[in-house]
């Protein structure tokens, strides 16, 4: 067995809760993350074949289920946090009105004017409210706090974690909303690299319409321009990148403008998340659930500024969800409105967003 040991901080508060929905240090998370990304890690070798994946995560990371349930293993994987604390963030101001976002399709209903709203209120709606100032339904973890992270796994391993730890430094978030960079974790070893490695970020991507055809997360999308991941520009504190980042959600989601006719029925900006506020598909309904593919992640750079990593990880609509629809959009459509989205974060103008592949 290999045994390694990480140096940890959250770059932004993340929410993660225990079995009472309060928020602390717990190692399932960190499990979950490690596991998504090591899918990513061998999805390639493996063929992309789900079952072949599903079969090898079991054996590696523990079962109760291969070969029909007839034998078990634990997993070889084991994970220890230093400290288990609980959280102890419980509120923070709000952003101040020079900071305030506007959403086109949001307006009050007294005035019919657009209603600026605090970036942070954007991006982690549901475990944020407005009471007193920006708080939470349950304490945070505070940005910057810090933890160790000790990973004991298979030496025939090694070569394949070390890539997974990496991948989780680069792009890796945890907890309640983590996909809009909540949670955002960096580590620190000796065998962490801090700089982007084009050569290993480019063994772990497909082409756009290659992605597409599978139907869960695989692998970090490409087109003729290279990789399908953005940066904003560096800013002094976390808060202001969110602020990019939540202009930059609202810019993509918005430019597929939701036409008047066929309410209920499927329209482009559905294949980017669901559900809608105020625009849900009949056969979906309330039940439906399509996670963001779209990820956001804030990271710390070598001169201690922060800046928004914009990833996308393309899979194709799920077939039991494509199935409901009268008229599912076939591959050829999903492309171009991904297409759609990619031109969208090459265009606009605040804030200003460079290609890492570039």
């Amino acid at each position: 067995m290999e045994k390694i040991t990480y140096d940890i901080q959250f770059t932004v508060p993340a929410f993660l809760g225990d079995a009472e929905q309060q928020s602390a240090w717990r190692t399932p998370p960190f499990k979950a993350l490690i596991q998504h990304w090591w899918r990513v890690a061998v999805a390639q070798e493996h063929g992309y074949d789900w079952c072949k994946i599903r079969e090898s995560e079991g054996k590696l990371f523990g079962h109760a289920w291969l070969d029909n349930g007839s034998w078990a293993m634990r997993s070889r994987v084991r994970i220890k946090l230093d400290q288990q604390k609980a959280g102890e963030l419980l509120s923070w101001q709000q952003s101040p009105s020079n900071q305030r976002i506007t959403h086109p399709e949001v307006k009050d209903r007294n005035t019919g004017k657009l209603r600026p709203m605090a970036p942070e209120t954007y991006l982690a709606y549901g475990p944020l409210h407005f009471r007193d100032g920006l708080a939470h339904n349950t304490p945070a973890i505070k940005a910057n706090e810090k933890n160790q992270l000790t990973l004991v796994y298979p030496k025939q391993d090694q070569a394949t974690f070390l890539q997974v730890m990496q991948l989780v430094h680069w792009f890796g978030a945890l907890g309640g909303r983590s996909r809009n960079a909540w949670g955002s974790v960096c580590l620190q070893s000796d065998a962490i690299t801090k700089s982007y490695d084009l050569q290993k970020i480019k063994s772990i991507t497909r082409p756009l319409a290659d992605c597409l055809q599978l139907d869960w997360p695989h692998a970090i999308g490409s087109d003729e321009h290279g990789l399908l991941i953005w940066q904003t520009p560096e800013w002094e504190n976390w808060q202001l990148v969110i602020k990019d980042l939540a202009i930059t959600k609202i810019n993509f989601r918005t430019a597929l403008a939701f036409p008047n006719a066929r309410p209920g029925g499927f329209e482009n900006r559905h294949l980017l998340a669901y559900p809608v506020t105020n625009h849900s598909i009949n056969s979906w309904g309330n039940t439906g659930r399509l996670a963001n593919q779209i990820r956001f992640k804030v990271a710390k750079t070598a001169n201690n500024k922060f800046v928004g990593i914009i990833v996308h990880l393309p899979c194709g609509l799920p077939k039991e969800m494509a199935q409901t629809l009268r008229n599912p959009p076939p591959i050829n459509q999903q492309i171009e409105i991904w297409q759609k989205i990619h031109h969208s974060l090459k265009k606009q103008a605040e804030p200003h967003l460079t290609r890492i592949s570039q």
